[in-house]
């Protein structure tokens, strides 16, 4: 009994100082110390969490060390890095400034890109309308409009005068251009030449075609004055035979519809043709005339 008393003293002993030595007065405390096992896993859990934590640090460190290649970061260091980053954040913070404002420039300038299109087109319209409104002017003003009609007039009645020129001559047609008589000699690959060049008989034809094209351009107008008479005046002298004989059926297709045609000339081959004439007598002083027969 007495050794066993002995070894219970030992252990009273023994967990006395245990427990001082762990911070408890007695085992009543110690024994109130002890958490639940939900508590001991959270423990654990918090203290792994830690343990991980910790390495990644230590990690971090050692690759900073590496970097840092035994040099060490002073405060002067830390607090120049901090002055730049500072620095670097308002650049960055102004280049996102500039940013904007460029794209409300890029979208003002292409509003106005887009309006300034639209202005061109408009303004090509007007221009067109300018341009037809100039053109107006000039033909109404003073004689222009008078003389676009008289060209329109023109060229018409040189445009049915060469069918007639065409048939007579077999060669020549008429055209008018810029306000000048052209001959085109088809004879000749369609050359075009001055009506001045034609010859005496070609002009005379000429100036015929274009007389009877215009009386009967004055009679088809509508309301326009009855030309119930014509009058030519010699001409007939250059002509040749052949063109003297086209002439006259000419002359004489003209007295349908109850026309009066007059013919003055010398040539009296051409009055024997016509149904009537008029001798007139050249004398001293003054001329005399007679009827010398009824058409």
């Amino acid at each position: 009994m007495t050794e066993r008393q002995a070894e219970a003293d030992r252990a009273r002993t023994e967990s006395a100082a245990a427990l001082a030595e762990s911070g408890f007065a007695d085992s009543t405390v110690a024994r109130a110390a002890v958490l639940s096992v939900d508590a001991q896993q959270r423990l654990d859990a918090s203290i792994r969490g830690y343990e991980t934590e910790r390495h990644q640090v230590e990690v971090r460190i050692l690759e900073l060390e590496k970097v840092l290649a035994g040099r060490y970061v002073t405060g002067q260091d830390h607090r120049e890095a901090g002055k730049e980053a500072h620095s670097a954040a308002a650049a960055h913070h102004g280049t996102l400034e500039v940013l904007t404002r460029a794209r409300q420039d890029v979208e003002r300038l292409t509003l106005q890109v887009e309006r300034a299109v639209a202005l061109r087109k408009e303004k090509a319209a007007l221009e067109g309308r300018s341009a037809i409104s100039e053109q107006l002017a000039r033909d109404l003003k003073n004689d222009g409009f008078q003389r676009y009609l008289l060209e329109e007039a023109f060229r018409g009645l040189v445009e049915g005068a060469s069918v007639r020129m065409k048939e007579w001559t077999n060669r020549y047609t008429l055209q008018w251009d810029d306000g000048a008589f052209y001959a085109i000699d088809h004879d000749n690959g369609g050359e075009r030449r001055r009506a001045e060049t034609l010859s005496g008989g070609e002009t005379f034809l000429a100036s015929l075609s274009l007389a009877l094209q215009l009386s009967e351009e004055i009679l088809r107008t509508a309301g326009a004055v009855q030309v119930d008479s014509l009058f030519i005046d010699e001409g007939f002298g250059t002509l040749d035979a052949e063109a003297l004989e086209i002439v006259t059926d000419a002359i004489e297709s003209l007295r349908s519809g109850g026309r009066m045609v007059g013919i003055i000339t010398h040539i009296r081959d051409l009055t024997e043709r016509l149904p009537g004439c008029i001798e007139v007598e050249k004398g001293l002083g003054q001329s005399r005339w007679q009827v010398a027969r009824v058409g």
